[in-house]
């Protein structure tokens, strides 16, 4: 499986098997990219992520030989759920049924649903909140972790000057490109020059979005300060 944003990007170490699987973590609108491991051409299928999380069954159709998907999401799990609460009502309440006879099934049936997930949904924030801190201060500390690999690398020309630039993420909600030698040794001085008197310590984002601040991360932050509506006499400039 790959992903095919802009090139095909391998997800997968290994290609997935039958009755194997994959978890992908990713973004609504991400495009991937599914093929045979010997590639057959015209022979792949391609789908784009929902706003829901989901499952993907990847098929081959035995008839065509062409690779199928179904997807299922958490409502169509609930729907199915559904389904067979009925279709147990029906056997606890053998025909004629009445209405408030069923309502009264469906609702004791659902009900349990909901006390399940709830439980299920309240254990795993109990374990998430008592992990979080623990994993916050792990990726701090550790310096060994890899930094993300460029999905794309070409040259930018300005003023003459030949800037190498990798794009490490490309989507419509997001984007981050490295440019090598971006600043000159003399821009480097002036940003030093102005930020050491500004430099205070750099927070991290929690679970929940807000900004905190963590004995772990030792990184600090100054501001260089420019004038918007005179930008070209900076110094920087």
């Amino acid at each position: 499986m790959f992903s095919a944003e802009h090139k095909l990007v391998p997800q997968t170490s290994t290609p997935l098997r039958k009755n194997s699987e994959a978890k992908i973590t990713t973004f609504r609108g991400h495009t991937f990219c599914v093929r045979l491991a010997n590639h057959i051409p015209e022979v792949e299928v391609n789908f784009s992520v929902g706003d829901h999380d989901e499952t993907i069954l990847v098929y081959r159709e035995p008839a065509t030989g062409d690779l199928r998907i179904e997807r299922r999401d958490a409502m169509t799990d609930f729907q199915e759920y559904l389904v067979g609460v009925i279709e147990n009502c029906k056997v606890i309440h053998p025909f004629p049924m009445y209405k408030s006879q069923l309502l009264s099934c469906v609702k004791d049936g659902l009900y349990e649903e909901m006390l399940r997930v709830t439980t299920s949904i309240n254990l795993m924030e109990a374990f998430r909140n008592d992990m979080s801190t623990r994993l916050t201060d792990y990726l701090c500390n550790d310096e060994s972790l890899n930094s993300t690999e460029s999905i794309d690398r070409y040259n930018f020309v300005h003023d003459n000057e030949t800037f190498h630039v990798q794009v490490l993420l490309d989507l419509a909600a997001a984007k981050i490109w490295y440019v090598e030698d971006f600043l000159s040794a003399d821009d480097c001085d002036i940003l030093a020059r102005e930020g050491f008197p500004t430099l205070e310590a750099a927070g991290t984002t929690d679970e929940q979005g807000e900004n905190i601040m963590t004995n772990e991360r030792i990184a600090e932050q100054g501001r260089y300060m420019f004038d918007e509506d005179n930008m070209r006499s900076q110094e920087l400039w």
